[in-house]
This record gives structure tokens, sequence and C-alpha cells, in this order.
């Protein structure tokens, strides 16, 4: 793989391949995975979190046998509606007040 080669993905090579490559390959290369691949990890991550806090406090709030008629809606929303799930917990009464 040459430098022009940027077509080429580097997860195809071994690591003794990526040994080889030039100093100018491996900068392209990081800040490549750093820009694309990293942030929707991340992204994914923090999601995942902030499901995992709303299930938390929620278990708290109504009990565990009753978490998981919410669970799979929760783990399926996008932040957005996790943070306005996550603020009405504090003063709804019931799991609907929550969630409508």
């Amino acid at each position: 793989m040459g430098f022009g080669d940027k077509t080429k993905d580097p997860g195809g090579q071994n690591e003794n391949e990526r040994k080889h490559w030039t100093p100018q390959e491996r900068k392209y290369w990081t800040t490549r995975v750093l820009t694309t691949v990293e942030p929707a990890r991340i992204d994914k991550g923090v999601k995942q979190g902030e499901a995992l806090i709303l299930l938390a406090l929620l278990q708290e709030k109504v009990g565990p046998d009753r978490v998981d008629t919410y669970r799979e809606r929760i783990t399926a929303a996008e932040p957005e509606q996790l943070l306005q799930w996550s603020k009405r917990i504090l003063s709804a009464e019931t799991p609907e007040g929550i969630f409508h």
C-alpha cells in the first residue's frame, strides 16, 4: 500500500504490515480513524451510558419488575429523547408521565 492509495483500508493489514508504514501513512490513517470512526463509537457509547442511567433511575422509581416493559424503548431512543425522559423522571408520578 502506497501513501497515495487512500482507498485501501488499513484494517485488512496485520500488525507486522503496519510496522512498515511510513510516518506519513501512519499520520494519515491515525487522523482518518480519529475523525471518522472514533466519533461514531464515542457517540454510541455515550448513548448507551445515558440509556443505562435512565434504566437505573427508572428501576429505583418503579421497581425492577416494571423496567423491562420500557427497556427496548429506552435503548432505541435518541439522546435528545433520553435527556427529556431523564428530566421528567424527577417529577413524574408514573412511568406514563415520563414517556408521554
